[in-house]
């Protein structure tokens, strides 16, 4: 047990010092708070590059669209390989913790069957993550429209042409929410040139 571990985190160092630098760019934009073990994700990143993982699985493929929903169809594929990188992180830290739980233990079926459960729990918990931020966001966004439509109504009633109202409704917000971040959008869109 005690050499599996060694293997492992010499291993996983070894990916680290080889990954840090190559990938120092692409973790740059991730969030402290969204991805607390983002210094790791590179060794995450360096192993889906060398087993050369495509993400065309219809799995990958319900994740992309979370992603898109999210993150925004720019950012979907970078979020999507930031993903399955983390989960990889998280997946061997959990095993160094189960295989340094079994140098304390006793090591019996039990023991392996726990340790599975264990594996399979954080590997699906990192998709509960996700399920859970889209259901926030749907609750933020049917909160907010309500009182959006309305304040941008009573603004057209008054005489303003619906992007004047829609840009006054959304730049005197207080609030940080999804719905108003992409009614911003909108916005940044239609003064760059696209049509209303």
């Amino acid at each position: 047990m005690l050499i599996l571990i060694m293997i492992l985190v010499s291993l996983t160092t070894i990916i680290y010092i080889i990954s840090k630098n190559r990938y120092s760019k692409v973790i740059l934009p991730l969030d402290k708070r969204e991805y607390p073990l983002r210094k790791l994700v590179p060794v995450g990143l360096y192993i889906l590059d060398v087993l050369k993982y495509k993400y065309i699985t219809n799995h990958d493929r319900k994740l992309l669209i979370k992603f898109t929903e999210l993150k925004g169809a720019k950012n979907s594929w970078y979020y999507l390989k930031i993903h399955w990188a983390n989960r990889i992180v998280l997946l061997i830290i959990s095993l160094i913790f189960v295989l340094v739980t079994g140098l304390f233990t006793n090591t019996d079926m039990t023991y392996y069957f726990f340790s599975i459960c264990f594996l399979v729990v954080i590997v699906i918990s990192s998709d509960r993550e996700l399920e859970k931020q889209l259901k926030k966001r749907h609750l933020s966004m049917k909160w907010d429209f309500p009182d959006f439509l309305n304040k941008v109504a009573i603004l057209v009633n008054a005489g303003l042409t619906v992007y004047k109202a829609w840009e006054k409704t959304v730049t005197e917000n207080k609030r940080v929410s999804a719905f108003y971040k992409e009614a911003e959008i909108v916005i940044k869109e239609i003064s760059a040139g696209k049509s209303e």
